[in-house]
């Protein structure tokens, strides 16, 4: 009689495989720092045989990865850092963002930054895209016109160039439409003509040519308001204008509006408020400056006569704004250089005196807000013929 087979039940484990590396603390102490500090990154690490971590920190010595830290040094801008480990088994990562805050500004004063990039530069164009702003073209006190373009970041302070626009040209209009800058309105260049309209595209750092404008005019002003923009006013050489155009970014396409309200003028100051434009100051041609200023409602097509500027008469002034207010300084009257800065506040239709541009008095400056500040800079001292590279933030 046969027995009972027995049966055995083996278990294999393969005690040579390692555990996995594993991240088990990667942190930032403090997470948020105002800009220009440090903060010091920590980490611990299991059964890791490398690490490194990215933002030009570089890799981790072997004695310090399974618990280490490190300080990021000078810090500009909000940073993500990402700490990678590995082992033969695997490779993981983790992350830590620390928010920069740039410090609080004391209200009503002007504080110099960095020199433009470009150098010595009157007759530019300037305005600004989402956080950054540009500044180009124009010519310096011996008559040489240029045609480089710069980019501004007011966070980290610096200048960068930018690609050349097509041409050596001065006095043109510069303003944003969204996220798009746009130039026109040019003197003195071999390639682009008075009417030609210019299109950069910051995320490609290209320019396209776009529909011409439908006139010739120089020395005139513009802005952006929603996805239209509007130029007017000006000078052809021979006669001055109060024509007022809209260009539609979208169709490519310029459509006339109604004159500007104040007569035929050139080297006048606009600015956009929110859904408004304004244009004001500038001059006849024949002698006259003007103090008016006057407000455009795209919607009714109509402009309406405001409180004058609460400065002088004067020529190529300064105009931008920022948040629900408007700002307007710096100039020529008569010859005599201008650095008075006034703020115009539509909600209640007044003007009042802020404190002066610290720079030196000066016309044909360029001016544009990024966020909560304001800048004007570079310029031109008539009498000495001096041309200016400065660039001064102003704190409402």
């Amino acid at each position: 009689m046969l027995g009972t087979i027995p049966t055995h039940t083996l278990t294999v484990t393969d005690n040579d495989v390692p555990p996995p590396c594993t991240i088990t603390l990667f942190s930032a102490t403090p997470t948020s720092v105002m800009s220009g500090s440090s903060s010091t990154l920590n980490w611990k690490t299991s059964n890791c045989t490398t690490g490194s971590i990215n933002q030009g920190i570089g890799p981790i010595a072997a004695s310090a990865l399974a618990n280490g830290s490190t300080t990021t040094g000078p810090l500009m801008t909000t940073t993500t850092y990402t700490l990678t480990a590995s082992s033969s088994v695997n490779t993981t990562s983790a992350q830590v963002t620390v928010t920069v805050t740039l410090p609080a500004c004391t209200s009503n004063t002007w504080t110099q930054k960095a020199d433009f990039g470009g150098g010595l530069r009157h007759m530019a164009i300037g305005f600004s895209i989402g956080t950054k702003g540009y500044l180009g073209t124009g010519k310096d006190s011996s008559g040489i016109k240029y045609k480089d373009f710069w980019e501004y970041n007011p966070t980290t302070n610096t200048w960068t160039q930018k690609a050349d626009f097509p041409d050596t040209v001065v006095q043109a209009v510069g303003f944003a439409i969204g996220d798009k800058g746009y130039v026109g309105l040019a003197i003195g260049g071999m390639i682009v003509n008075a009417n030609d309209f210019w299109e950069y595209n910051p995320t490609t750092n290209t320019w396209t040519q776009k529909a011409d404008f439908s006139g010739a005019h120089t020395f005139g002003v513009g802005f952006g308001i929603g996805t239209k923009g509007y130029i007017g006013t000006g000078n052809n050489g021979m006669s001055t204008f109060y024509d007022f155009w809209q260009y539609d970014s979208i169709t490519d396409t310029w459509t006339q509006k109604a004159d500007f309200g104040g007569g035929p003028r050139m080297e006048a100051t606009g600015l956009s408020i929110g859904s408004k434009g304004y244009i004001g100051l500038g001059t006849n041609g024949s002698g006259t400056d003007f103090n008016d200023f006057w407000e455009y409602n795209p919607v009714t097509d109509v402009w309406t006569q405001k409180a004058n500027f609460g400065g002088t008469e004067r020529t190529r002034a300064v105009g931008f704004s920022i948040g629900s207010k408007g700002y307007i300084g710096t100039g020529e009257g008569w010859q005599v250089m201008k650095k008075d800065f006034w703020e115009y506040n539509p909600a209640i239709n007044t003007w009042t005196q802020k404190a002066d541009f610290v720079g030196t008095s000066r016309r044909e400056a360029v001016g544009f807000s990024v966020g909560s500040k304001g800048y004007i800079g570079i310029g031109h001292e008539y009498l000495t013929n001096t041309s200016y590279k400065d660039v001064w933030e102003y704190c409402p």
